[in-house]
């Protein structure tokens, strides 16, 4: 696996590009999209996750994600995001190595 990356704030209210976060993240390798991803949710509220191309208009709805748990997207999936509808959220997300 590759090294740990910092965590991620996701703000309140707006939906956020995994991909464009991890890629905004300096020093390590850039992230493709449609690389598998693993997020852990380290804040106290739910977060959401999406796995589609375009940023979802409704903030739930999506995959939840409770407190200290994880999901992930699929391999080759269009895209993925994630909200926060309550406040800003916090995770870390993994890249999922395929071998």
């Amino acid at each position: 696996m590759a090294d740990t990356r910092p965590d991620i704030i996701v703000p309140k209210g707006v939906p956020l590009d995994l991909y464009a976060a991890l890629n905004a993240q300096a020093g390590f390798p850039v992230v493709t999209v449609g690389d598998q991803l693993l997020v852990v949710n380290k804040g106290s509220l739910p977060i959401y996750l999406w796995a589609k191309s375009e940023a979802p208009t409704n903030l739930v709805g999506g995959l939840p994600i409770i407190y200290n748990q994880q999901a992930s997207n699929n391999l080759n999936d269009s895209g993925a995001f994630v909200s926060s509808p309550v406040r800003n959220g916090l995770i870390t997300v993994q890249i999922i190595e395929q071998v």
